[in-house]
């Protein structure tokens, strides 16, 4: 039962570039709403902290040289 609680709170894997910008977006797109409805940073930490955390792997993401696109290979 723990162990599916905690499955929601940790992070989608990056496997792109496209992913890291999606979870970027998103994550600013709820920190502007959190902030527009509460108006204030203090009631919107939890939001401004995955924003964070996001660019910082979305920066990771572009320096690393990660691609757009993921190629399956065959086995």
């Amino acid at each position: 039962m723990i162990s599916v609680l905690l499955v929601g709170c940790t992070p989608r894997p990056v496997v792109t570039l496209d992913d890291a910008r999606n979870q970027l977006e998103q994550s600013l797109a709820d920190y502007r709403t959190c902030m527009n409805a509460n108006g204030g940073d203090h009631t919107c930490r939890a939001e401004r902290l995955t924003m964070e955390t996001n660019q910082k792997a979305y920066a990771d993401a572009m320096s690393s040289g990660l691609s757009t696109n993921v190629v399956k290979q065959s086995r």
